[in-house]
């Protein structure tokens, strides 16, 4: 057994012996199940490194007691299969903000219910965007916000705890750990499944299992609504804009069955169609909507070429620029327009920098990924249907806001 694990045993034992007698000290499981779960978001300074500003404050892990232990900022992330937090075993510059200072980290040895799986570091990857190192443990988070002295947490397992990173994508990040929220698909790269541990584990009913997000930027908060989300109960939410987007996973990439695609029909600057990586990923082009990611990106050819195209419309000074146009079939399309796509940067290295948010990303042929440009315009349902033991993604229902920019657009006639 490692000196680490004995110490830590020792240390137990004697606070065990210490510990005054108190009723329920341990975390209990719930006796109800509940059909809705809502958490809320607030928004970080806006940075150029291509992930969401938003977050939620989560209590992780247990104090000497059983209650809720450190509060940290934890993005629920449907472009991700794993969870993970940065740990105080980070020690470098990059677990350092850019914008904040230091990074919020969890400290392995003040939760009494944190457990090892894995002492060995070992790369995390999050494709083209970067890589991680990390060791693993178990957990629990507050997902039910407890204020009793009796604690309901969500078993995280594994819980990846970061020992270093690279690269500035990682040292601008607003959050200090992330949480999949993924299709259930590609089980054997699956490591957490976030809203399926709900079910499993008793703290959501299985009748309605699906995760919404509705963000507001002017009060730079928001909610994530987990069960029950149905958009009637919610205000600002334009019902008769409802549009599916059925999902489907991209064929011509292995392994990426976990984040939410759907087929797209084309992606036009004005009234030109860009050209997706056809040879290297197939015919078809797919669209996504990621609640980790801030900017559009994605198929190199693609994403350059709308690039392009917008700077060379900005460089002929005529005033007139182009939207940015997503097509589904012919009934509907999302369009944002060029003060949804110019994003100004509010922290870390491009700091009061004004930018085309599009980047071209190596390895993601016929894929337009978008996050916090497009999804803090609309409101957005992640929908799971159960197959066998289970929950696998059915489809997204996004829908436009009432006073906000027209995102979803019909063209039925």
């Amino acid at each position: 057994m490692p000196i680490a694990t004995l110490e830590k045993k020792s240390k137990t034992q004697t606070l065990k012996a210490q510990r005054p007698k108190v009723k329920n000290p341990k975390i209990k499981k719930p006796k109800i199940k509940s059909v809705e779960l809502v958490m809320d978001m607030s928004k970080g300074p806006y940075q150029n490194n291509g992930a969401s500003p938003w977050f939620s404050e989560i209590a992780v892990g247990t104090d000497y007691f059983g209650r809720p232990g450190l509060v940290m900022k934890i993005c629920f992330d449907t472009g991700a299969r794993f969870s993970w937090l940065t740990s105080t075993q980070c020690i470098t510059d990059a677990c350092m903000h850019t914008s904040e200072g230091d990074r919020g980290r969890f400290e392995l040895k003040n939760s009494y219910s944190f457990n090892w799986l894995e002492h060995e570091s070992k790369p995390l990857d999050f494709g083209p965007w970067g890589v991680m190192q990390a060791n693993s443990g178990t957990d629990y988070i507050d997902i039910l916000q407890a204020t009793s002295d009796i604690y309901t947490g969500l078993l995280v397992n594994p819980l990846e705890l970061v020992t270093d990173y690279s690269g500035a994508q990682f040292k601008e990040l607003n959050w200090d750990g992330g949480f999949g929220v993924p299709t259930g698909f590609d089980r054997d790269d699956l490591t957490f499944h976030f809203v399926e541990q709900l079910v499993i584990q008793g703290l959501l009913a299985e009748d309605a299992v699906e995760i919404s997000f509705f963000t507001d930027r002017a009060t730079e908060t928001g909610t994530i609504r987990i069960g029950d989300t149905a958009p009637e109960s919610i205000a600002d939410v334009d019902m008769s804009s409802e549009q599916t987007l059925p999902f489907e996973a991209h064929k011509g990439i292995s392994k990426l069955g976990y984040i939410w695609t759907t087929p797209l029909t084309s992606l036009k600057v004005g009234d030109e169609p860009v050209t997706f990586d056809s040879v290297l990923g197939g015919d078809q082009s797919y669209f996504c909507l990621d609640t980790g990611a801030s900017q559009l990106k994605g198929d190199s050819g693609a994403m350059i070429e709308a690039y392009t195209l917008i700077r060379n419309a900005m460089n002929t000074g005529s005033g007139s620029f182009p939207n940015l146009r997503f097509s589904f079939g012919t009934t509907f399309e999302l369009v944002l327009t060029y003060s949804e796509y110019i994003s100004s940067i509010e922290a870390g290295e491009d700091k009061d920098e004004e930018v085309v948010d599009i980047v071209a990303l190596d390895g993601l042929p016929q894929l337009a990924l978008i996050g916090s440009l497009m999804l803090d315009h609309i409101y957005t349902r992640y929908i799971y249907e159960k197959v066998g033991n289970e929950y696998l993604a059915k489809e997204m229902k996004i829908y436009n806001k009432i006073g906000g920019a027209v995102i979803i657009r019909d063209l039925t006639p």
